[in-house]
């Protein structure tokens, strides 16, 4: 296109291209240029706007939010009951720069910038989210708990076990340092009120429950971002949450996972379609089906639990059924997830310096069962899992599972 460039005009001239073409200068033109200047150690190129001044004085105990990515379910699930918290919004980091100043002046963060590095090595921002897409969890979570930040992180934290085990080195890391680290991932469902209603009424068992989750969760073709094999598919992306629902319900480890996935191979699913069996330290049992080859008239979330000589039922969130013997009782909810109840769980646990609202050791038992889920689709065979902790005392952490 070289013939068709007849101006190249300096952006600090770039007025002049504009009085060009509007005929306020009398020039012939066709193709113009703006050539900004490049990048040098001497002339760094700011990724940061300042959008308004703050005369609050930093309190590390009370915390101040940074935030790297805001998509929809950020703005929309996570932002707004944060706002009502009303705990100091200190900088947003997303890759649109236009969607960065928009979002943080409508959710009044102190700057917005296109570097999440600016929100890892912010000196006010002491809580982290990550928010962006799923193949860049890993790393922002890794290099925040280096910074001494705490860090939620919208699931999947991690999408292998090499990973994970980065994300153990960088939180034994600071343990070692003397900090009393938070991770937190966004296992949302236990912090609704239909599940921790399930979970009261098996409170006083003497037994395993028998678990099983069902998740229409709808089909989506191999072009949406999610089935990008650097994103680490749907099972790794969604199924943590019932596989965390199962943890909280029954208060156990899991131990191991059989899957298979039955209509592959019809509708370019990519493992979409899963049946899954999991096992737990206590003796409990769970399946998930997650499905998208469904029809989205049925519900999308349905549980059943059985155990003690009772059987609970929950629909959507929005109805549960507890039958005891003959008889039977429901109790109607609002169908709220629990995303309003975990932000006010993660911010109280920062700020008393508590450890994450959902223990380490949970947190990292729900990856390993998506990376076995996976592994099992692959081998056809059950995969044992070995429960796996950071230890301070050690350099590395080993990641244990077994194929039978």
């Amino acid at each position: 296109v070289a013939a068709l460039i007849t101006h190249r005009i300096r952006l600090e001239e770039s007025q002049r291209a504009y009085d060009i073409i509007t005929g306020t200068i009398k020039e012939s033109y066709l193709g113009i240029l703006i050539e900004y200047p490049e990048a040098s150690d001497n002339r760094p190129v700011c990724r940061r706007i300042e959008l308004r001044h703050s005369d609050q004085t930093g309190d590390p105990q009370r915390a101040a939010l940074g935030f790297i990515g805001a998509g929809n379910f950020t703005r929309s699930m996570l932002l707004p009951p944060l706002m009502k918290l009303d705990r100091r919004m200190q900088g947003l980091a997303t890759s649109k720069p236009v969607s960065a100043k928009n979002t943080a002046k409508k959710y009044r963060f102190q700057f917005c910038t296109t570097d999440a590095s600016e929100i890892i090595n912010d000196k006010d921002i002491n809580l982290v989210f990550v928010t962006s897409r799923h193949d860049s969890h890993a790393r922002y979570v890794t290099d925040a708990l280096r910074a001494g930040k705490g860090v939620f992180v919208e699931k999947p934290p991690a999408l292998n076990n090499e990973e994970l085990e980065g994300i153990l080195e960088a939180y034994a890391e600071s343990e070692r340092a003397g900090n009393t680290p938070l991770l937190m991932v966004g296992y949302n469902r236990r912090f609704s009120e239909p599940i921790r209603a399930i979970q009261r009424m098996f409170g006083e068992r003497r037994e395993p429950l028998a678990m099983h989750y069902r998740v229409n969760a709808g089909f989506f073709p191999v072009s949406h971002w999610m089935q990008h094999p650097d994103q680490g598919g749907r099972v790794i992306g969604e199924a943590g949450h019932f596989v965390d629902v199962m943890q909280f319900l029954c208060g156990a480890l899991p131990t191991s996972v059989y899957a298979i996935a039955p209509t592959d191979r019809a509708r370019h699913y990519n493992n979409d379609n899963v049946l899954i069996s999991i096992t737990f330290a206590d003796g409990s049992a769970g399946t998930i089906h997650y499905l998208a080859n469904g029809a989205n008239a049925v519900e999308k979330e349905y549980l059943e639990v059985f155990g003690a000589s009772k059987t609970v039922r929950m629909w959507n969130f929005k109805k549960v059924e507890c039958a005891v013997g003959r008889k039977k009782s429901r109790m109607s909810f609002s169908g709220d997830k629990g995303h309003a109840a975990e932000m006010k769980a993660l911010i109280n646990a920062f700020e008393s310096g508590t450890r994450s609202p959902i223990s380490i050791e949970s947190l990292v038992a729900t990856s390993q069962v998506t990376f076995a889920v996976m592994e099992s689709i692959r081998t056809d065979r059950v995969v044992c899992l070995s429960p796996l902790t950071p230890d301070a005392n050690k350099t590395n952490s080993v990641l244990t599972s077994t194929v039978l």
